[in-house]
């Protein structure tokens, strides 16, 4: 089967899978409404000094604060330029650094620094040399890092990219000079995606925009791809079978492995079970199978969803030592497709494997989800019993506090509860000499009183 590229657009979103054998293992939700988003850059006003953490609250305008970390002498006032280096979460601002860079295909442009450094994974040898003495011959007191690509291609391509980063690098500072705190740049979210999500091929790329087509064109083409490019105008997800309410559910099934995934507020839990029963089956040579088995299972998982932070995985526990070394090391392999900062740490005398994912921005769940409005994210309703004994609890507050023997209430209930009090309001009417007048609510999870 071929490697496909789904992307779907919308007034809203721009929504994109990648495919590979008919398995979605990445999704990307890109929102178009206005939002704070990494390597954004701005004019931004400090408004306070922060002596516990050596930052500054800043004002980026439109509203939006900041959380500037920075060793300079600001006072309150002072204007700067700005990166984002984290979006905000949650109740958590976003995090920016004065350090700035412009990120290319081939090299990552630092305005402010003066020398040339080679990408960790590239190796000292001819080629690397002698592309950073052309570009340093070109380009004086430049800070460049030069990523892996930039040596699989013409040096032609990556002095055309500095040239353009130098270029853009200048009229940011251009819009700096007009003095408005706000937005000064930020790069296409599409541009973005496929910077950071390096496809070594794929065969399709369908889209429902003829516009999105032609940048991916551009995009393949200096990537020496030759993909089929295929225009469908309706439901491109759902008839490639991708569904993301599926990213809702908290338990998967993968033949006889479940994984279930829980959120915190600090940590996200995943536990890992086998569905076998039999006792002998969880001794230690089938834990270990299955433990190696569910390490895929669970690293697409945390990819698809984009889970960050602190992740604490239960495992099927194994006594042996060198069962757990195995454990860890099939564990770090898969994380090497990840295209974020993964830290695998040693398992717990609990049994359990903590990891630390990158955190850049939010989830997928907080983007395409939010808490319901009836249980409160919990996942729970009051049961009939409950609602039934608090309606009886308010009916006498109700009668004590009003001194009345006989009357007409209105009683507000949850919709889903009227078969309930169908069958025993006219007991408590009877009982409290009172005439309910019972309406039913959609959002509601308790029992009010008017």
């Amino acid at each position: 089967m071929k490697k496909k590229l789904i992307i779907e657009d919308s007034s809203f979103l721009t929504k994109v899978a990648y495919l590979n054998q008919g398995t979605v293992e990445r999704i990307e939700i890109i929102k178009k409404d206005y939002h704070i988003k990494k390597n954004q850059i701005y004019q931004c006003r400090v408004k306070k000094n922060i002596v516990s953490s050596s930052g500054k609250l800043v004002d980026l305008g439109n509203q939006e604060l900041g959380f500037l970390q920075v060793n300079k002498d600001l006072k309150n006032g002072d204007v700067v330029i700005a990166q984002i280096k984290k979006e905000p979460i949650s109740s958590k601002l976003a995090k920016l650094t004065d350090d700035i860079n412009l990120s290319g295909e081939y090299v990552i442009y630092l305005p402010y620094g003066k020398e040339i450094f080679l990408s960790n994974k590239i190796k000292n040898d001819t080629r690397s040399d002698k592309l950073v003495k052309k570009l340093s011959t070109d380009f004086l007191n430049i800070g460049l890092i030069v990523r892996t690509e930039a040596i699989e291609v013409d040096y032609e391509q990556v002095r055309d990219e500095v040239e353009r980063l130098v270029d853009l690098f200048n009229e940011i500072m251009k819009k700096k000079k007009e003095g408005v705190i706000g937005l000064l740049y930020e790069q296409d979210s599409l541009s973005d995606f496929f910077h950071h999500f390096r496809f070594d091929t794929i065969d399709e790329i369908i889209s429902n925009s003829q516009e999105i087509i032609s940048k991916v064109k551009d995009w393949a083409r200096s990537k020496k791809m030759r993909p089929e490019y295929i225009f469908q105008e309706i439901d491109l997800f759902g008839s490639c079978g991708i569904s993301l309410t599926k990213l809702f559910s908290k338990k998967y099934e993968f033949g006889n492995i479940s994984i279930i995934i829980e959120p915190t507020e600090a940590f996200t839990a995943v536990d890992v079970n086998s569905g076998y029963q039999e006792r002998h089956c969880y001794m230690d040579d089938m834990a270990l199978e299955v433990n190696l088995k569910s390490c895929k299972y669970v690293v697409d998982l945390i990819i698809k969803k984009n889970i960050s932070g602190i992740i604490l995985i239960d495992f099927i526990d194994m006594k042996k030592h060198g069962y757990q070394e195995k454990l860890l090391r099939r564990l770090r392999e898969e994380f090497r497709r990840d295209i974020k900062k993964v830290s695998v740490l040693n398992i717990t005398s609990l049994g359990i494997v903590q990891v630390i994912r990158q955190r850049e921005k939010e989830n997928i769940m907080d983007m395409i989800s939010f808490s319901c409005p009836l249980c409160s994210g919990s996942g729970y309703l009051k049961s009939p019993l409950i609602l039934l004994d608090e309606l009886e609890v308010e009916l006498r507050k109700y009668l004590y506090h009003r001194e009345l023997k006989k009357g007409n209430i209105l009683v507000l209930a949850p919709g889903y509860m009227k078969s309930y009090f169908d069958k025993n309001q006219s007991f408590l009417e009877s009982k409290y000499g009172v005439s309910m007048n019972i309406k039913y609510e959609d959002y509601m999870n308790g029992v009010k009183l008017l």
